[in-house]
């Protein structure tokens, strides 16, 4: 998404609109989400499960 939005501001078909970027944010909660995976299964999905919510209402 964030290299559509730069790609078409380059083009100067945006100018002025905002977009904010959310590429570390998301990328925090897929670490996390590693990290958590590496545990027992029915322990990691059930911790897993809230960051994937998290990272759907980022998008």
């Amino acid at each position: 998404m964030t290299r559509i939005v730069k790609k078409i501001k380059e083009t100067g078909c945006a100018i002025g609109a905002k977009f904010r970027d959310r590429i570390r944010s998301v990328k925090k909660r897929l670490l996390s989400m590693t990290k958590l995976s590496r545990r027992r299964v029915d322990q990691a999905r059930t911790e897993v499960m809230p960051k994937v919510k998290e990272i759907a209402d980022i998008c």
